[in-house]
């Protein structure tokens, strides 16, 4: 959470409070929206942080830290996945070049960080290529529109932009 600034348990939070309400659809996505604190949001976090506590606390061989590690990459591939996939939960959902459109539009300051998703291999399956390519596209016009652009590959900066 010092790295990311607590904005994944945010949306592990909020999800939380949406899932555990019972409510319809449409009250879990204003659920999602609402910037206050719900009491199953707080309970699900205390819980995942015991069980990262407890799990962080038995790693004790080089193989075991290859397999968390390997955790978070996988984690990272069925994000992808999932966003593709997926239904979208609105109705009137914007494609992702909209959204991200609309955030710049929000939010002229800010600082962007994007994994490496493809390192040159093409997908078989359709859909990861799609993923990719949007990706890509998507990328391209932040970079465009950024300041400063830097690449990091195993620490290492290089300044783009």
């Amino acid at each position: 959470m010092t790295i990311t600034g607590g904005l994944h348990a945010d949306g592990f939070m909020d999800t939380m409070d949406a899932i555990h309400s019972y409510q319809p659809k449409e009250r879990k996505l204003e659920i999602l929206k609402d910037s206050l604190i719900g009491a199953f949001a707080v309970i699900m976090l205390a819980v995942y942080g015991l069980i990262c506590l407890g799990a962080l606390s038995e790693i004790g061989t080089k193989e075991l830290q290859k397999l968390v590690c390997s955790g978070f990459f996988l984690s990272r591939c069925l994000s992808g996945i999932s966003a593709v996939s997926f239904p979208l939960a609105k109705k009137d959902g914007s494609c992702p070049e909209e959204e991200v459109q609309s955030f710049l539009h929000r939010n002229d300051n800010c600082i962007i960080i994007s994994d490496e998703i493809g390192n040159g291999i093409v997908p078989v399956e359709a859909f990861e290529r799609e993923y990719r390519e949007r990706t890509g596209r998507i990328l391209i016009q932040l970079a465009q529109k950024a300041e400063e652009v830097e690449r990091v590959i195993c620490g290492i900066g290089q300044k783009i932009k």
